[in-house]
């Protein structure tokens, strides 16, 4: 078996344009058709000492990796013949999209290079094979008999910071006319350029996508930090050849004055105000008819507004989509409330090997690598990055915060300092500049009983039923509150069985409540009435 290579690799990336659709309507056609694709991938991958990493294919794609970039080129164009040269059936088009980067790399194959690899297979069509501007730079002296390179200019990717420089392979016996690449630049959007790559969440972006297929309000629900607005601004970025008349993004946080939500609206879509004309009658006669994505962000406080909003929205048409992102959902008739889960976490007893291929963990690695250029997961410090994503739960803006202070201290000294993780956990931008500061936000948009129970909340480490709530609870019934608290982010339940639910806060949210507890002057009374509740209950 061949040896990986490591250091400066070749990534070659392939995927069948349309394979969904295929495997949907003609299993058994498309099931015999991939068959033939991968052993005749296989066949020209090993002619040319490339190793293909079966653990990062996905059903119909390809994931190899070469020592040597020529090597990569002419592996890419055999394979494009040779799927060119077979009879395929008419339900079942072999149409196969390629890109081609060379960059740093090592043993696990993650990386900011692997990542571009992808996004720029990502704006490929079906039989077209593209190259970076590195891997085009080193091999345009060593490319195939009869090939060469065309040109297709600096184009933005998908979730990556600079511009890419794009080249096409050409060849007499391959196609080469196509349509304009599906680059960012493309497509009409203004959804905001990312500083840093996207990392897991594969399941949710599916998902997501899917619901839009017969669904017209989709809400990503979840506490601040969670990660909604990026997922939201990823899957904006996967939809844009669903919505050819534009995806547009409206972040609604900096609004203190609920009454200019429609506008906000209208600035993104590109609409200017009209004398004697409602702003969203204007809305809904210029997004009428179109196939329109409207992203809006942190809705939660004008939640009121945004579902009306929302809702002169859905008259323009079938057409038109709305991705909503807030802390509580807006309560809209035909509204899919989906939350944002915590990223994947490794388990106590994970290997080395292991803790990598865990979002979590994924995460962390990638942002202390953009802290300190050079930073890799070790065996010495595997174990410190699994604990210190278990200790934060999985909390996307968490553990970038932890990430990046990796510029003074190893992943060791980070974990043992998380006692203390609002002191230790600074440095983001706007409302999420502090660990805190997110939290801040949403508990200042809490009426003064959500306020109170939920601070009270924090007596309990590990959980509570509804009957251990009512002990630190003295106003009736806290049924109502929880169910509030729960709708907005700040309460997670845990369904143990089907007699009884318990809830949970998150252990950042605990602690930030104990800390109100105390600011209010009632933690002796509340862990009293606490201490006494399990008392009782050991007694019996």
């Amino acid at each position: 078996m061949r040896s990986r290579p490591i250091g400066t690799v070749t990534f070659l990336f392939t995927d069948m344009e349309g394979s969904t659709r295929a495997w949907e309507a003609h299993p058994a056609e498309t099931q015999a058709a991939l068959k033939r694709h991968d052993e005749i991938v296989a066949r020209k991958v090993e002619t040319r000492d490339g190793v293909i990493i079966l653990e990062r294919g996905e059903g119909d794609s390809v994931f190899a990796v070469f020592a040597r970039p020529s090597d990569a080129v002419a592996a890419a164009c055999e394979i494009q013949r040779a799927l060119r040269a077979q009879s395929w059936p008419a339900h079942v088009p072999m149409r196969v999209r390629m890109a081609i980067h060379t960059g740093e790399a090592g043993a696990d194959y993650r990386g900011p290079h692997v990542n571009r690899a992808a996004r720029l297979r990502a704006i490929a069509h079906g039989e077209q094979i593209l190259l970076s501007g590195v891997t085009a730079g080193i091999v345009r002296g060593m490319l195939p008999n009869d090939s060469s390179l065309i040109d297709l200019g600096q184009h933005r990717l998908r979730d990556v910071v600079e511009m890419e420089h794009v080249f096409q392979l050409t060849h007499p016996e391959l196609r080469s006319d196509f349509p304009p690449l599906k680059s960012l630049g493309n497509f009409r959007q203004n959804l905001p350029v990312q500083l840093t790559t996207f990392v897991g969440r594969e399941h949710e972006r599916q998902n997501i996508r899917a619901l839009f297929d017969s669904n017209r309000v989709v809400t990503l629900v979840g506490s601040g930090g969670c990660g909604k607005t990026r997922l939201a601004i990823q899957v904006g970025a996967d939809l844009l050849e669903q919505f050819p008349d534009g995806v547009r993004f409206v972040d609604l946080a900096p609004l203190t004055d609920a009454s200019l939500v429609t506008e906000a609206i209208a600035v993104a879509v590109g609409i200017k105000s009209e004398q004697g004309v409602a702003t969203i009658d204007a809305l809904i006669r210029n997004l009428e008819g179109t196939k329109t994505l409207i992203i809006l962000d942190n809705c939660e406080h004008v939640a009121q507004a945004c579902a009306d909003a929302v809702l002169g929205l859905l008259r323009s048409g079938e057409g038109v989509r709305i991705l909503a992102t807030s802390r509580q959902p807006l309560g809209l008739a035909g509204e899919v409330k989906l939350r944002v889960p915590s990223l994947s976490m490794p388990k106590s007893t994970a290997t080395l090997d292991e803790v990598g291929r865990y979002e979590a963990s994924q995460l962390f690695i990638d942002r202390a690598a953009a802290a300190r250029p050079g930073f890799t997961m070790t065996s010495a410090n595997a174990g410190p990055i699994a604990e210190i994503c278990r200790t934060l739960e999985g909390v996307p803006l968490a553990i970038e915060l932890a990430a990046a202070r990796t510029k003074a201290l190893t992943p060791g000294e980070i974990r043992d300092r998380l006692s203390d993780r609002f002191r230790l956990l600074t440095g983001g931008q706007g409302r999420h500049q502090t660990l805190r500061s997110t939290i801040d936000w949403s508990y200042d948009l809490l009426s003064e009983v959500e306020r109170t129970l939920f601070r009270r909340l924090s007596v309990f480490a590990g959980g509570f039923d509804l009957s251990a709530a009512e002990v630190v609870w003295d106003d009736g019934d806290p049924l109502d509150v929880i169910e509030q608290l729960v709708d907005k982010s700040l309460l997670a339940i845990e369904q143990r069985n089907e007699e009884k639910l318990r809830y949970r806060l998150l252990e950042t949210l605990r602690q930030y409540a104990a800390e109100r507890l105390v600011q209010a002057g009632e933690e002796e009374n509340v862990r009293a009435h606490h201490f006494a509740h399990y008392l009782a209950l050991a007694e019996r």
